[in-house]
Formats: structure tokens, C-alpha cells, sequence
């Protein structure tokens, strides 16, 4: 098992730690975390394996969930009594009691929130939301109750969404309201830019959904698309899909159509590139609208989503996946029968052998022990 090339490796390991199946563990497939140059560091005696989110991977044993560090060290032990837990984000991690209570964990292991709500929301910004019969509370990442309302958006770029009986606003971190709405709807903020609606009159996808508005970080209108759009999508540099009578389109931060063309499907940015629907396929385009890799005769799933230079491609249904770059040249040749999404620089793959394999947004390919 041997790799070259590859992502920056935490310190205390040949390489960043990776999943990897091999035997089972009582009546489950057995799970362990092998580095870059295929070394075991974790034996396979788990039943859950997660790929490294911020630093750490949950792991499930037989007798509960443990969270294991970059130097395939326990930074708890694998025996918490939780049914469920999410990846870590903002510095914490979403996890359910045996009760079907959600409450939230630190990278410590430490319990800041005890499982209370109906269902628990992490972010980024490291403010969670917390669910329940009564409405929502945003809670900071060490397990204070910060505000309390009737509806809560998650926090992004320092404002959340939040719902009164008068309608949807912005508050900041300290729960100041910063843009007063009211709004009928609202949506996070992305790249200093938010979608609100001052009045929803449908949302099925078809016809048009109400009053779309696109406003910047202090509440002022950029633009007013009224009734002219279905749907609309975060910002993903500096373009976001919307849904127009026909089909999708990409709006800039001006709030202006950034180009001509109406699509049957698409795709937002990710890494400069989106994609697009044609009548003679799938193209990955930049963001003058230019198609620069494609067509590609692909129905099922479109095309995957450009990660550091990178994506999943297979050029028809049913081909194998190969990893391109934005050159349209072959990082990996296609060679694997079914992939998985990149998750901080690797992607789970299936070689056409059989093989269980990781590959890197650079070339690397790590095979799972057998």
C-alpha cells in the first residue's frame, strides 16, 4: 500500500488519518484509520469510522461513540451512551440521548449542552440552534443560552436570522436585531449578500415564490426581483443560482443576471467553476459563463462539485469516474466504478478491481488494507 504526492499531514502521523473497512466486529463491518502511506495506526474494532472534521472523528464502538484526535489518540473514549452524533463544526457537534434528545459536545468531550431539545442545528460561526415545541435558542459553542425566539436561521458571516410575531429579522452575535425586516422569509447571509422575501405566496418550485429581495450585510436592497424568481441559492464566489420561469439562472452580488441563458438544470460554484444543463449536456462553466470543460453525456446526478482544483468526472452514464482538473486533464484516470464526496482534501472511491481505495484532490491513492 503505497501513495505519492498528497495533502499536508497532521503532525504525529505518516499522513492525514483515513477510514478504512476490513473483517467485523462482532456482527458489523469493522472499522480503522490508516495514514497516507496505508500504515494502520487504528485497528479495525469499530463499527463507525468518520472521516476528520476539524481535527477530530467521531468513531462508534460497541459500547458507545468516542472522538479520536490527528494523532490517533482518544480525546474520549469510545463509550458514550449517544444513539447519534453529527460532525463537528464551529467547534462543536450535534449528538442524540437514547431519550431522542439533542444536546451539543466540544472537541474535549465535554457535554455543554445536556440533550434537552427536539432537534439541534451547529454553524460554522460557532453559534447552534437549539429546537424545540416552544420555538429555538441560539447557543454559544461553550453552552450559553444567548437569545430565544419563535424561528431561527443558522448564523453565518455574524448574523441569524430570527422570527417574532411581526415577521423574520437579523441579529447579531449578541443578539442585537441589526436589519429590523419584517420579512415573510429570510435566508443566511453568504459573501455579505442574504435572499429575503417580503411576501411568500407559494415556494412548490413552479410558479413564483413572492417578493425576493437580495440585501447586503447592513439591510440595504440591492436588488428587487419581485415575483421574478422560484428559488434562490446562497453565494458561492460571488454568483448564486436562482430559479427562473424556465429554468436557472446566475445572479451576481450587484444583483444583476451575470450572463445570458437559461438552463435546464444547475449547479452552484465551487472552486470557480459551476455547471450547467444544455440540450447537448453537462458543461462545467467559469464565471462569464463560458463553458470551459464538457459537454458530458451525464443524466443521473449531474456533475460533482469542483474541490482544490479537482472533481469526479465520468464523461456518460455508466463510465467509470476519473479525477479531472480545471485543465480537463486527468489527475487520475478513470478507473472506479463509484466515488464519494471530497472531505478536506480526500474522497472515498471503489476501483473497478473491487478495491477500496482514498484518493486526494492531488493524484494520491491510498489503498484500504484487504
Amino acid at each position: 500500500m503505497a501513495c505519492s504526492g498528497g495533502d499536508p499531514a497532521p503532525a504525529g502521523v505518516e499522513g492525514a488519518l483515513l477510514p478504512y473497512k476490513q473483517g467485523k466486529v462482532g456482527i458489523y463491518p469493522a472499522y480503522g484509520y490508516m495514514d497516507q502511506a496505508g500504515t494502520v495506526h487504528v485497528a479495525s474494532a469499530y463499527k463507525q469510522a468518520r472521516p476528520f472534521h476539524e481535527g477530530v472523528a467521531w468513531v462508534e464502538g460497541l459500547e458507545g461513540f468516542g472522538i479520536l484526535g490527528p494523532d490517533a489518540q482518544w480525546v474520549m473514549e469510545p463509550t458514550a451512551p449517544y444513539t447519534y452524533t453529527e460532525d463537528f463544526q464551529g467547534g462543536v457537534a450535534a449528538v442524540k440521548s437514547a431519550k431522542k434528545l439533542w444536546g451539543l459536545l466540544d472537541q474535549s468531550g465535554r457535554e455543554v449542552v445536556e440533550p434537552r431539545y427536539q432537534s439541534v442545528a451547529t454553524s460554522p460561526d460557532g453559534i447552534s440552534i437549539g429546537f424545540s415545541a416552544a420555538g429555538c435558542d441560539y447557543l454559544s459553542s461553550t453552552g450559553e443560552t444567548l437569545g430565544s425566539f419563535k424561528g431561527c436561521k443558522a448564523f453565518s458571516e455574524g448574523l441569524g436570522g430570527a422570527r417574532d410575531g411581526a415577521g423574520w429579522f437579523y441579529v447579531n452575535a449578541e443578539m442585537t436585531k441589526v436589519i429590523p425586516g419584517p420579512f415573510d422569509e429570510v435566508y443566511s447571509f453568504s459573501e455579505e449578500r442574504a435572499w429575503v422575501q417580503k411576501e411568500v405566496k407559494g415556494g412548490d418550485g413552479r410558479e413564483p415564490s413572492g417578493g425576493w429581495q437580495l440585501i447586503d450585510a447592513q439591510g440595504a436592497v440591492v436588488a428587487d426581483f419581485d415575483d421574478s424568481l422560484r428559488s434562490a441559492d446562497p453565494f458561492a464566489g460571488g454568483l448564486a443560482k436562482v430559479g427562473v420561469k424556465g429554468g436557472f439562472r446566475f445572479v451576481n452580488r450587484s444583483g444583476t443576471f451575470a450572463f445570458e441563458g437559461v438552463f435546464e438544470a444547475a449547479d452552484s460554484f465551487h472552486d470557480g467553476l459551476g455547471s450547467v444543463k444544455g440540450t447537448s449536456g453537462w458543461t462545467y462553466i467559469d464565471p462569464s459563463g463560458s463553458g470551459v470543460l464538457g459537454p458530458f453525456q451525464v443524466e443521473e446526478g449531474g456533475l460533482l462539485p469542483f474541490h482544490r482544483g479537482a472533481a469526479w468526472v465520468r464523461e456518460q452514464d455508466q463510465a467509470p469516474y476519473g479525477l479531472m482538473d480545471a485543465d480537463g486533464a486527468w489527475r487520475v484516470e478513470p478507473n472506479f466504478g463509484s466515488v464519494g464526496p471530497f472531505t478536506e482534501g480526500w474522497a472515498p472511491a471503489v476501483r473497478s478491481d473491487g478495491a477500496r481505495v482514498w484518493v486526494s484532490s492531488s493524484g494520491a491513492i491510498v489503498e484500504e488494507p484487504r
